[in-house]
């Protein structure tokens, strides 16, 4: 017959950029995006065991960003990037890794920042904001390992993740 299960999700993102600002609130920026996610799958019947599927996307990140006055202390931000990313998905066997270098992320992020107090001559700002994140994984021809989704080599998946954010920057 069929079990229920319960299905957990765990996931934790960083990045690290630094920016130049090219005119009147408005530059870009590069750094690194890093996102590790495990899913544990929880069969409501001890017996049968819970089964893990980890995945880490990690790249290069660019993008461009624009704020704009409020008052004194607030102003408005967002931007908009890019992520050229590596995939590396659930290895039930050390040969058998879905892998790809083929992975994009297209993020754009809106909120309003806070300025706080300058620390040694260095500004302190708080972002409080909304990101939406689209990635794209494609095991196509450029795919490495033989564990794709669906034994398929040809698999392409699609991951939309959209929620608040909270960043502390440092502006020199």
């Amino acid at each position: 017959g069929f079990q229920s299960q319960h299905l957990f999700a765990n996931r934790r993102d960083y990045s690290l950029t630094a920016g130049l600002a090219i005119w009147e609130g408005f530059g870009v920026f590069g750094g690194y995006y890093n996102s590790r996610q495990e899913f544990t799958n929880q069969p409501n019947d001890p017996a049968q065991g819970a089964f893990r599927h980890s995945r880490l996307l990690e790249g290069p990140i660019i993008g461009i960003f624009g704020n704009v006055p409020a008052s004194e202390r607030f102003m408005l931000y967002g931007n908009l990037a890019i992520a050229l990313l590596k995939f590396k998905g659930n290895c039930p066997a050390s040969n058998r890794c879905a892998e790809t270098d083929s992975a994009q992320g297209f993020m754009n992020e809106v909120g309003v920042t806070i300025q706080g107090p300058r620390i040694w001559e260095i500004g302190t700002e708080l972002q409080l904001g909304f990101r939406t994140q689209i990635v794209q994984k494609n095991f196509g021809a450029n795919a490495t390992g033989a564990g794709t989704p669906f034994a398929s080599d040809q698999q392409p998946l699609l991951d939309v993740t959209y929620g608040p954010v909270f960043t502390i920057n440092a502006a020199f």
